[in-house]
């Protein structure tokens, strides 16, 4: 895993950033351990800091914390997985009607603001970026619909689709622009007032990768656990 530097201003919240970046990369892999001591060291910073971004985490449901055992990045079965890629999909729907019937230019300015922050990071070629940039664009959208529920609920679910992306691919996409390239097609098509056309793209989007992902997890699933030593009679 490779170290970034955090200078003298180290956070709790780079601590966050920096084993988000692991996680998405796959770094640190669902089920995979994540020590405190060991990334105290590795960024240079205490372990109060990382025990505070771990709790972060946790919340966010990117990490589970088991009593005694310590912290370990949360896995994702294919039942879950299904379950959460089916209920973005709505939530993001829901989404683009409202923002036809409600956003205005200054929130189509905004997203678009967005869109070029992810071009900008699809042409550095970093993968992780790219794909925080694109749930930005997301979570934009979903502010741009005027819906403090949804908006609520979204970002209660930010941590798990972080997970989502690790599972799905970009490999469809010819080059990471074409991200970008999707969602200035998804905003023309709003703001024309063109719902079939809007949400056809969200649906393409949020299903790229879908049943590639299920397939391997249901995959590993059906492989057996190994079998420990038998147990003498007591």
């Amino acid at each position: 895993m490779t170290t970034p530097e955090l200078g003298r201003i180290s956070t709790a919240g780079k601590v966050v950033e920096y084993l988000r970046r692991a996680i998405e990369t796959g770094a640190l892999s669902p089920g995979g351990r994540i020590t405190e001591l060991e990334i105290s060291g590795k960024l240079g910073v205490s372990r109060s800091p990382v025990r505070e971004a771990l709790a972060t985490l946790a919340q966010e449901g990117v990490v589970t914390i088991i009593p005694y055992r310590g912290a370990i990045v949360s896995t994702v079965d294919a039942g879950r997985f299904a379950g959460l890629a089916a209920f973005r999909l709505v939530l993001e729907e829901f989404a683009v009607r409202e923002c036809i019937a409600h956003a205005s230019e200054l929130d189509y300015a905004r997203i678009t603001n967005e869109i070029e922050k992810l071009r900008k990071r699809a042409r550095t070629g970093n993968v992780s970026a790219t794909l925080e940039a694109d749930l930005h664009v997301h979570q934009t959208i979903v502010s741009c619909a005027n819906n403090p529920f949804l908006e609520r609920t979204y970002a209660e679910l930010l941590g798990h689709f972080r997970l989502y992306a690790t599972l799905t691919t970009t490999a469809d996409y010819q080059n990471l622009e074409d991200l970008a390239d999707e969602h200035e097609r998804w905003i023309e098509a709003v703001r024309r007032g063109d719902a079939a056309g809007a949400l056809a793209i969200v649906r393409a989007h949020n299903e790229l990768g879908v049943t590639e992902a299920l397939e391997r997890l249901r995959a590993a699933e059906t492989v057996p656990a190994p079998r420990g030593r038998p147990q003498g009679k007591r």
